[in-house]
């Protein structure tokens, strides 16, 4: 079934494939017109496919699309309508929920064992706070007990520096 919608803000984007870590072929502008088909399940996330009035077509993360189109009608809060960085996109935080800045990012936890290993992770668009709060927390669990493991040893490092780096891009973001 199609769903005949339009755009609420800016802030809608639409992706290549099912994965926020795809790349995204359009951000939708407010006001235009676009066709969604009915939400499915893939890999625990609700996605809809979306096609444009130009014919292109991707996929529409669920959420997003019922906060940014009139397919849920009138959207809890509006986002800001500006953004101070030109990489940030103004959606939904993940992990608060709040409209800001966020940026597509993979903070990861590494604790070794002699034997084996667990990694915990957050994925997906975080505001700055949500971002400098779980990669500090993530960072320095994996400071401590990272270490203690053969492929520990090695993937600990790559985690800090990752993490490091999406900190560190926080100072241009807004909020």
């Amino acid at each position: 079934m199609l769903h005949k919608v339009t755009t609420t803000s800016d802030a809608l984007q639409v992706y290549r494939e099912r994965d926020l870590g795809s790349t995204a072929i359009a951000q939708v502008r407010k006001g235009i017109e676009i066709q969604l088909s009915a939400a499915t399940v893939h890999q625990g996330r609700e996605w809809m496919e979306a096609t444009l009035a130009d014919g292109s077509a991707g996929y529409v993360f669920g959420p997003n699309a019922r906060g940014h189109t009139t397919l849920g009608g009138t959207p809890l809060g509006s986002p800001p309508q500006t953004s101070a960085s030109p990489d940030a996109v103004i959606l939904r935080c993940r992990t608060c929920g709040q409209y800001a800045d966020t940026r597509l990012v993979s903070i990861n936890q590494n604790i070794g064992a002699i034997t084996m290993r667990s990694v915990k992770s957050i994925d997906g668009e975080l505001c700055k706070k949500c971002i400098r709060k779980y990669s500090l927390k993530y960072t320095m669990v994996s400071v401590v007990f990272g270490w203690w493991g053969l492929i520990s040893f090695f993937v600990t490092p790559v985690y800090i520096v990752t993490n490091i780096y999406h900190y560190c891009r926080t100072f241009r973001m807004k909020g």
